[in-house]
């Protein structure tokens, strides 16, 4: 009897475990219903505000949700803490609300806000990458 109540207490144990895993790779997601519909995500950072959706460490790019009311210049990647965490270069306006730009330094994470650079640190960036055009004169 004593091995069927081992092995019961083994069972328990293990299945209690195993639901306590890190959550690391689990995002929760806030959702509203609507009316005969399906829930739609409800975007917590805000109308409007861009943010990092994808990021290409090897092509050292990132994909950036709202960004279609951003100019060409420098930005900044903060994280939620406002700590930045990348320098960034946007590219021409390809999509509708979709927006490309280069990491120049720092690795940006995906829920990343960008917000544009301040002056002086656009000014040390743009002494630092400047664009092909601007070299060859």
């Amino acid at each position: 009897m004593k091995p069927s109540l081992f092995s019961l207490a083994l069972v328990v144990l293990t299945t209690l475990l195993a639901g306590c895993g890190g959550g690391e790779g689990v995002r929760i997601r806030q959702t509203v219903q609507q009316e005969g519909g399906d829930p739609r995500p409800i975007n917590i950072l805000g109308p409007g505000v861009a943010f990092i959706v994808h990021v290409d460490s090897r092509e050292r790019i990132v994909t950036i949700r709202n960004g279609h009311t951003l100019d060409e210049t420098f930005y900044l990647a903060v994280d939620r803490e406002g700590e930045e965490t990348a320098a960034l270069k946007l590219r021409p306006l390809v999509g509708t609300y979709l927006r490309m730009a280069d990491i120049l330094e720092g690795e940006p994470s995906i829920n990343n806000r960008v917000r544009p650079a301040n002056e002086s640190r656009a000014g040390e960036l743009a002494k630092i990458y400047r664009d092909p055009e601007e070299t060859s004169e």
